[in-house]
């Protein structure tokens, strides 16, 4: 049987298509939930700055450039995200994929232990 012109396939949602939608869905979450994390202890890290001021300058910011250093430490956190994965690429040339992720979770573990490590 021949398909006339001007019949239209038929349209289905496949199990593949629903498998990609759902990956490109919960990249979306994960991202808002990063970006949630980095808000969780916005009040410390707002202090912090505040203390860093007044050790260094002898006096406080005010409330507009202690957002602004904070508007910056949270925009830094995802211009960090950009230049890793625009990274990995050259990375997985370089050392290939096995060793690639072997580096990054030594440097996820390094992290993780000097956060432990009191100043």
């Amino acid at each position: 049987m021949q398909r006339m012109e001007d019949e239209k396939p038929k349209k289905t949602i496949t199990p593949y298509l629903l498998y990609c939608v759902s990956t490109a869905v919960i990249g979306s979450l994960q991202f808002g939930y990063n970006t949630g994390v980095i808000n969780a202890p916005e009040q410390k890290l707002r202090l912090f700055f505040q203390n860093v001021s007044i050790e260094r300058y002898g006096e406080p910011f005010t409330a507009g450039a202690n957002t602004m250093v904070w508007s910056f430490a949270v925009a830094i956190f995802s211009v960090g995200g950009m230049i890793g994965s625009f990274s990995v690429g050259a990375m997985v040339d370089r050392f290939g994929r096995r060793k690639s992720m072997l580096l990054a979770n030594i440097l996820a573990v390094l992290g993780g232990g000097l956060m432990d490590c009191p100043a």
